[in-house]
């Protein structure tokens, strides 16, 4: 697994959807440490989690078209 620096263990994790779950989840899990008054309401909470789907779906998406632009050389 290399130096296991985050981006590695992101791209590892986000290649099986069991591993973008437990990313999700740890990374707001962080959220939570850091903004705690975000999971007072439930909803905080879904608007977190919102964030993190489509933060994570941008990500998959520039990492899957920069992949096919290396491809097609």
């Amino acid at each position: 697994m290399g130096d296991g620096t985050g981006a590695e263990i992101a791209k590892a994790a986000a290649s099986t959807p069991g591993g973008l779950l437990l990313v999700g989840g740890a990374y707001s899990g962080q959220l939570a440490k850091q903004f705690p008054e975000l999971y007072v309401n439930s909803a905080g909470m879904i608007a977190t989690m919102a964030m993190f789907v489509g933060f994570t779906v941008l990500v998959v998406m520039a990492i899957g078209s920069t992949i096919n632009y290396l491809r097609k050389g």
